[in-house]
């Protein structure tokens, strides 16, 4: 590797208009997560919260991203879903289970979302599929 620093950009998705893309990185030191254009221009930063945070997608109506955090506990594996504004405002926790949920995506319509979560798990550090239907709460993603 010869001394040089090796960042980390993977889980990248495109919003479904096609004009962005969000993607987990290690640029500024941390895993966190930034927007930046298809052609890789106006790169945005979205979060700034000393947890790890990766697996984002965006949500059909292109104001949102979902995504998984350690916001409660930055230095455990306890990941809830979180939803973050295209412009990093708006940060809410969406999951509260004590175990990790991540990794998930809405259907196109944005009717249901789909997440990978060790809650149920009869071994410990299983992984099970979930789909839930989305229902807004008033006040969210105006």
């Amino acid at each position: 590797m010869g001394g040089r620093r090796r960042d980390y950009d993977a889980e990248a998705t495109i919003s479904q208009d096609g004009s962005r893309i969000v993607v987990t990185s290690t640029r500024d030191g941390d895993l966190e997560m930034y927007t930046m254009g298809v052609d890789s221009g106006n790169v945005r930063r979205l979060t700034h919260n000393g947890a790890a945070n990766f697996a984002p997608y965006f949500h059909p109506d292109g104001r949102r991203i979902i995504f998984a955090s350690s916001t409660r506990d930055p230095i455990s594996r306890d990941f809830d879903l979180c939803l973050i504004g295209v412009d990093g405002s708006g940060l809410e926790r969406v999951t509260t289970h004590m175990d990790c949920d991540g990794f998930p995506m809405f259907s196109c319509d944005g009717r249901r979302l789909v997440l990978e979560s060790n809650r149920r798990g009869v071994l410990p550090g299983e992984t099970n599929i979930f789909l839930a239907d989305w229902i807004e709460h008033p006040g969210r993603g105006q």
